[in-house]
């Protein structure tokens, strides 16, 4: 009779977790798009690439990065954010650009290519309210993120795996390439999609060193990796 009282428990247990997740997850999905109403925004909404761009480009599509994301990165990183410009590369409708206005970084930058999402972007910069912005020096650069040309500060580099693995090596060189016109301290935050592999390939390349990695929890039930990469001289 224990066993069968104890089975039974276990399995309410069981049940009452998998409700509470369930309960987490709409929450969380709920307080999304709130948080654009609260701000005044449209950054939760999807954006659909041309196909053709996607295809040829290796560019992904619009992701949004959930408002608890770089909170729950910097609770890693350790860095006088003071000393650095902020770069959001592939910044989309600018909802990363904002969230890292909230910290005192010497400037923070969205680099993005398709038009659309630009003027997106820069309609959120105006239009947002009751954001308690540290950073003042907010502004978004429409161009491909190759030709970006990164300003003479040290500068931290956001990826939300917007690009391919061709695509990805040749925007690294372009940053390698700066580091070595005018050495000076270059971070690359890189999130990936929940693969061992995720970083395989920039992690080959010699001019960067890994830093460290952690792994955060994003949405419900997925977990996404998180690498550190700093720039030296290959």
């Amino acid at each position: 009779m224990s066993r069968i009282i104890h089975r039974r428990s276990k399995r309410m247990e069981t049940r009452s977790a998998a409700w509470q997740r369930l309960f987490i997850w709409r929450m969380r999905r709920l307080r999304e798009p709130l948080s654009d109403l609260l701000h005044n925004i449209d950054t939760f909404d999807t954006f659909k690439w041309p196909p053709e761009t996607l295809a040829e480009d290796e560019r992904h599509g619009y992701e949004p990065t959930p408002w608890s994301a770089l909170p729950k990165i910097f609770k890693h990183v350790h860095l006088d954010f003071s000393r650095f410009t902020f770069i959001d590369m592939g910044s989309g409708k600018g909802r990363v650009v904002l969230t890292a206005s909230k910290l005192p970084f010497q400037s923070v930058i969205g680099v993005e290519f398709l038009p659309e999402l630009c003027r997106i972007a820069e309609n959120n910069l105006k239009t947002c309210r009751f954001l308690r912005r540290r950073t003042h020096d907010i502004k978004i650069i429409e161009c491909d993120a190759i030709d970006f040309v990164p300003p003479n500060t040290p500068c931290m580099f956001f990826f939300l795996n917007p690009f391919g693995e061709r695509l990805m090596q040749l925007v690294v060189n372009n940053i390698v390439g700066s580091y070595l016109k005018s050495p000076r301290d270059l971070y690359m935050i890189c999130i990936g999609g929940g693969k061992p592999t995720d970083f395989a390939e920039i992690a080959r390349n010699p001019a960067l060193k890994l830093q460290q990695s952690f792994v955060i929890p994003w949405g419900l039930l997925t977990r996404r990796n998180v690498a550190v990469f700093s720039v030296t001289a290959a």
